[in-house]
């Protein structure tokens, strides 16, 4: 029970100071921009301070994403060696398509075969009329 609260709380100070963090900065950029320009109101202008912090925050969590993921390109284009490596070889490629195209031909024989249930009732009804004539 004890480590419950205890991580509650760690979460919720975090939380908090993270949430002050975002409070200030907002309202430093909105005192800014009401200090540049007066007919713009504190208010507001915490608000477009907020709005900007939270797209910067994005703007940086996605040019963190673009270098890690150049940096692993460039770790991927040192093992330049091995790009003339053949994967698979034209008798393991051939027979891999033939066991493709098989399994596609029985998907489709199967798929004939089915019987929707519409087509269930009228068969019977088309059979019982047989049957009473």
């Amino acid at each position: 029970m004890k480590a419950h609260v205890a991580t509650m709380l760690t979460f919720l100070c975090f939380f908090a100071v993270v949430l002050t963090t975002i409070m200030t900065a907002g309202l430093s950029v909105g005192f800014v921009l009401n200090w540049l320009v007066p007919s713009i109101d504190l208010g507001i202008a915490t608000l477009c301070g907020l709005v900007s912090v939270a797209m910067f925050g994005v703007f940086l969590k996605e040019f963190i994403a673009f270098a890690h993921t150049q940096r692993i390109k460039e770790s991927l284009s040192d093992d330049s060696d091995d790009d003339d490596e053949v994967l698979l070889s034209k008798d393991d490629f051939e027979s891999l398509a033939d066991q493709l195209s098989e399994v596609v031909m029985l998907r489709m024989v199967a798929r004939e075969q089915w019987i929707t249930p519409g087509e269930s009732k009228s068969r019977e009804n088309k059979s019982r009329s047989r049957s009473r004539r």
